[in-house]
This record gives C-alpha cells, sequence and structure tokens, in this order.
C-alpha cells in the first residue's frame, strides 16, 4: 500500500476515516458501547490501529465525532419539538378515547415498582383501546406509522417462533430452548438461567438485550418485549402463568438485564 505526504498508508486512512464514522453514528443514535456488535467492532478497529500505529489518531477522531453525533442529536430532538410545538398549535386535536373508569391491573405481591420494572397488564378492551389510540396517532406520522407497524410485525413473529415449544426434558430445557430461540433472532447476544425454583415457580435470568443498544442509557428498565417473551417462555416451562419482572438493565449502567420470574398473582379490579 503507498504512503501520502504525511506517512499514513491508505489502509491507515481508510481507517481513520471508519472510525470518524462509527463515533459519529454512535453519537448521533445514542448506542451503548459496551455491548453488542459495538463493542466488537471499537475492539477491532483499535486492533488494526494498534498495527498501523494510529491508535491515538483513531481514539481521537472516534470521541471527536462522536462528540459532534451527540450535539447534532441534542440539535435534531430540539428543532423537532419547536416544529411539533408549532404544528399543534396550527392543526385540529386529535380526540383519543377516554380510558374506562375501571381498570384491570395485575398485581405484583409485595415486590416494590421502583425497583422492578414490572409490565402492566390491563384488559383486553383497554388494551385495544390504547392501539387504536396509537394508530390515529400514527396518521399524522408517515414516520410513526412506520415504527408501529414493524413493532406489530415484530409481535408476530415472536408469536410465531415461541409457538410451538413444548415441556419435553423438563422446566430448565424449555427455558434454554425459547432463549436459544429469542437469540436466534437477535433480541438477545447471551444468556445465563441463574436459578430455578420448581416448589415456589419462581426462576432467574440474565441477559444481554439488544433493545438498550439501540435505545441507549435511562433511567428505568426497558425490555418489555423481552419481559413478555419470558412470559410464554417460563410459562410453559413451569405449565403455570408466571409474571416477569425486570429488576435491572443494561441502560442503567449494569452489564447485564435481570428478571426474575414469579406465579401470576390473581387479576383483581381496581376503582
Amino acid at each position: 500500500m503507498g504512503k501520502d505526504k504525511d506517512g499514513e498508508s491508505d489502509d491507515a486512512k481508510m481507517l481513520l476515516i471508519e472510525a470518524s464514522k462509527l463515533g459519529f453514528e454512535i453519537g448521533y443514535l445514542g448506542h451503548m458501547e459496551g455491548i453488542g456488535w459495538v463493542k466488537k467492532k471499537i475492539r477491532e478497529m483499535e486492533d488494526k490501529a494498534s498495527e498501523l500505529g494510529v491508535l491515538d489518531e483513531m481514539v481521537q477522531k472516534y470521541s471527536l465525532s462522536k462528540e459532534l453525533g451527540r450535539k447534532r442529536r441534542l440539535q435534531t430532538a430540539h428543532i423537532s419539538d419547536v416544529r411539533k410545538a408549532a404544528t399543534e398549535r396550527k392543526t385540529t386535536e386529535i380526540h383519543f378515547e377516554e380510558l374506562p373508569s375501571t381498570l384491570v391491573i395485575d398485581t405484583t405481591r409485595d415486590i416494590d415498582r421502583k425497583l422492578f420494572g414490572h409490565f402492566m397488564r390491563t384488559s383486553t378492551k383497554d388494551s385495544l383501546s390504547a392501539l387504536a389510540n396509537l394508530m390515529k396517532m400514527s396518521d399524522e406520522s408517515h414516520w410513526v406509522k412506520r415504527q408501529v407497524d414493524t413493532a406489530l410485525s415484530g409481535v408476530a413473529d415472536i408469536h410465531d417462533i415461541l409457538g410451538d415449544i413444548g415441556r419435553e426434558g423438563g422446566s430448565e430445557k424449555t427455558l434454554e430452548d425459547g432463549l436459544n430461540r429469542i437469540k436466534e433472532i437477535g433480541w438477545i447476544s447471551d444468556f445465563s438461567i441463574k436459578e430455578i425454583k420448581e416448589e415456589t415457580k419462581v426462576i432467574h435470568i440474565e441477559a444481554i438485550s439488544l433493545v438498550p443498544e439501540l435505545y441507549g442509557s435511562g433511567p428505568n428498565p426497558i425490555c418489555k418485549n423481552l419481559s413478555l417473551a419470558l412470559e410464554t417462555i417460563a410459562g410453559k416451562a413451569l405449565n403455570a402463568p408466571v409474571q416477569v419482572i425486570e429488576k435491572k438493565c443494561i441502560c442503567q449502567g449494569e452489564e447485564r438485564c435481570k428478571f426474575v420470574i414469579l406465579p401470576k398473582e390473581p387479576v383483581r379490579e381496581i376503582r
């Protein structure tokens, strides 16, 4: 490979460009550097940069581009908020259905909800009403409509994938089968079953969820899609209805998302 007047090889120049592009992408999209493909890519680039003798320069370009991407993301969000506010002032307000006075909520024993990410369950009528309202909102934005359609498609995919899980081989084998299926479609990159208590129907699972990598940092657990999938898998493994609570999430700075699976409490009405 040839070198330019500064003594850098073509490979080194291409690597520095690649590092700048990656840094901007990470900053703009808010990806987390410590997990998944991002972590792997950064390590590969660092190794290559060391071989080419441009590690310090690569790290500098990556960091500067990442900060630029972060600032651009904040600017874009601000502009979007301003435009949204202006649009709301000019357009007719969208009227959504009011939620019924009675909500059906699945309680979670004596567990502190501030510590656990519990996915609230409601009645079928309430969930359909929420979906209808979300679809109304999507009519106002092509981007939102695409997100809703894509999310619903993903739900259908996971339903198909987990639909035929059997109980052959016992609870642990059923859990492993379901978790491996989720891993194959890319929802998680790794998992470990920490504890199974057959008598009390309590299970502890840790996993590297890919949702926080796309979401970025946040104060609360966010892997609701994974919690619902685990409900299906654990319910079949234990042959009983269960509820799943995400105790800790990668988006909070944890190395793994931590889930606890418990027997499902009877549904009661809150008036």
